[in-house]
């Protein structure tokens, strides 16, 4: 059951990544149909920085959110899975994401952040699936 929610939380990481790295690459190479090198250049960026953020600083909230899965006794409830704070963290990120349309933001630094973000949240997943196939400690 608790490999069940670990790998279900991937797969909600891994979804939301690959939305928002294929919306950034589509505002990117729009955006810069003529200019193949800065649409490369863009997307060489956002996919380093996601690597970076990825590995670094949302293999963290990944290792937190995998220890609250294991600690909780069975039967696991939805309710319990995730933290309040881990709710407005993710209310607070669609919200930016969502101000990024209204804002006076170029489409390239918009689609670069995008690719950036589902880049992050993909290598996050990956690390949920890997959580999930650790054997359990005891």
């Amino acid at each position: 059951m608790h490999k069940t929610f670990i790998t279900l939380s991937g797969l909600v990481w891994l979804v939301v990544g690959i939305f928002l790295l294929m919306k950034g690459l589509s505002l990117i190479t729009t955006g810069y149909a003529d200019a193949d090198q800065t649409a490369l250049l863009l997307i060489s960026l956002g996919l380093a920085i996601g690597f970076v953020k990825g590995r670094f600083v949302l293999s963290k909230t990944v290792k937190r959110v995998v220890d609250r899965i294991n600690s909780l006794p069975l039967p696991i409830q939805v309710s319990q899975v995730y933290s309040k704070g881990y709710y407005f963290l993710i209310g607070g990120m669609i919200l930016l994401g969502m101000s990024m349309r209204w804002l006076p933001i170029p489409i390239a630094i918009r689609g670069t952040v995008d690719v950036a973000i589902g880049f992050a949240l993909m290598n996050g997943a990956i690390q949920y699936f890997r959580a999930a196939r650790a054997p359990v400690k005891s």
